[in-house]
């Protein structure tokens, strides 16, 4: 979990996080949650929405391991954090559900 260090917890965040990754039953598995934004505009008018990286909690899954390889030489070619994550989730996404 990564999150902006001005945040503040009242509570332990993890037993939410877990339900809700396992709702239904277990039959709807979430890797990812991240604070909903706008920025870019045109990404959010494709998608209705876009992530922000001042919180996003990710499950450490064969997937989004490789996601956060493919965010780490984003960010070393000097994408910043969020558009670089936008980038990997879009090129992701195309692959798993388009491709």
């Amino acid at each position: 979990m990564i999150n902006d260090n001005d945040a503040l917890w009242l509570g332990n965040p993890f037993p939410i996080l877990q339900e809700l990754s396992n709702r239904d039953g277990g039959s709807v598995d979430i890797d990812i949650f991240a604070q909903r934004a706008s920025f870019p505009p045109k990404v959010r008018a494709r998608l209705g929405a876009t992530l922000c990286m001042g919180f996003i909690y990710i499950r450490a899954t064969e997937g989004t391991v490789q996601l956060w390889r493919e965010l780490y030489e984003e960010l070393e070619s000097g994408l910043k954090h969020d558009l670089g994550m936008l980038r990997c989730l879009l090129l992701l996404f195309r692959f798993f559900v388009i491709g």
